[in-house]
């Protein structure tokens, strides 16, 4: 059996999400396109036994890849989780006389929030997003993962779901039953993105930014948004950056703990140095009566 690098794999999701997100039936359609194609362009299915052979082998390892995958993304929360919430240690700790500006560290809320009850910002959940009840979030700097739950058990078939770059759909195609439907509070990557039903009973979509150097308060314009200043990116994910990004990244969480504590940004400080510099070279300059702003 062919391994697909990461580097081809890479090659063909640009593609295989394009043709995806032409499939409104979502994957039953695609996967009725992807057959067709085999029994109309190859032979494959002249050799039933081999087909099946093949077919049966390549499903197994699949979900055998899907399971460590999933295993994986568990122990990233599991560890995230324990880092939120350390397990104590019996023993001694030296308290520090002058304490430190630690990072907001985003707590789950109890209960769900109803989208646009209130004017007031609410604090993160873990995964920097909210649950709004009717849909929930969690985001990176780069994509967004919103799951929609629905009333009943659904086949990919029976919904409409429409992925544009201001705005989102999720409906029922028989009935007018509407499950998420507005417009973007940021633009994304329609071909980037994409959807999946988990086991009939919740609609994921995979939503990737168009800037992916932003946070975003909410998903729909005017759902309650969340606190920005509170957002609190693992440091593990910082390691997955290149090195502009990450410092882009850090440079944001730096200035966002400064507001926090009342102090200027990186750059009200590049520009206060800068002014002390010109006032040490130019003593002869009354500066007593100047505005900065």
């Amino acid at each position: 059996m062919v391994e697909f690098t990461q580097n081809k794999e890479n090659l063909f999701d640009g593609v295989l999400l394009g043709m995806a997100q032409r499939h409104s039936g979502g994957i039953d359609d695609f996967l009725d396109t992807f057959f067709s194609f085999l029994v109309r362009k190859t032979d494959l299915f002249g050799r039933a036994e081999m087909a099946k052979s093949t077919l049966v082998e390549r499903i197994d390892q699949s979900i055998i890849d899907y399971q460590n995958i999933q295993s994986e993304k568990q122990q990233e929360r599991e560890v995230a989780k324990a880092r939120f919430h350390p397990v104590p240690e019996n023993r001694v700790e030296v308290v520090d006389d002058e304490p430190t500006e630690p990072c907001p560290v985003p707590s789950p809320p109890t209960q769900s929030v109803t989208p646009g009850d209130s004017d007031s910002p609410i604090a993160p959940s873990t995964g920097n997003g909210a649950d709004y009840g009717s849909y929930s979030f969690t985001q990176t700097l780069a994509e967004l993962e919103v799951r929609i739950p629905l009333p009943r058990t659904f086949r990919s078939k029976e919904l409409l779901v429409e992925i544009n770059a201001d705005r989102v759909s999720v409906k029922a195609r028989v009935g007018d039953a509407i499950f998420l439907s507005g417009p973007l509070v940021h633009r994304i990557r329609p071909s980037e993105s994409m959807w999946t039903l988990d086991n009939g009973v919740a609609v994921c979509l995979q939503l990737a930014k168009q800037n992916q150097q932003e946070w975003w308060k909410t998903v729909i314009q005017g759902d309650r948004a969340i606190d920005l200043s509170k957002v609190c990116p693992e440091n593990s994910k910082l390691d997955d950056l290149d090195g502009e990004t990450r410092q882009t990244v850090e440079k944001m969480m730096y200035d966002q703990r400064r507001k926090q504590m009342g102090l200027p940004s990186s750059e009200d400080e590049k520009k206060n140095e800068m002014l002390k510099k010109f006032m040490a070279a130019h003593p002869e300059m009354d500066f007593s009566n100047a505005k900065i702003s």
